[in-house]
């Protein structure tokens, strides 16, 4: 199943308006804190570690998920960034219907 969120994340770039950005981490909103804090903390060092520098980074993201289970349920999260201390997020279907976006899953 993980395949497949990493799959749909690729799948969605085209659609991102300018600034706005996706990453894959844990479904769990209970998990999001620590999973940011993973991904700061294993960030490239040439990664300048604002929220938004540190998930939009690929790399990032990725090693901190190694840090969970196998088993943990992945989702797609849409950022828009306002500023670099709040994480305003939304998942595909909803950013699609507040940004006016025609996107169907593959």
């Amino acid at each position: 199943m993980n395949e497949e969120v990493f799959a749909q994340e690729e799948d969605f770039q085209p659609y991102l308006l300018e600034n706005h950005y996706t990453f894959v981490g844990p479904e769990d909103g209970g998990l999001l804190e620590k999973f940011v804090k993973i991904a700061n903390e294993v960030a490239p060092p040439n990664v300048f570690h604002t929220i938004h520098n540190v998930l939009s980074n690929s790399i990032a993201t990725k090693k901190a998920l190694e840090f969970f289970p196998p088993d943990t349920h992945l989702r797609v999260y849409v950022i828009i960034p306002n500023n670099d201390t709040f994480l305003f997020h939304l998942t595909i279907d909803d950013y699609c219907k507040s940004y006016n976006v025609e996107y169907s899953k593959n």
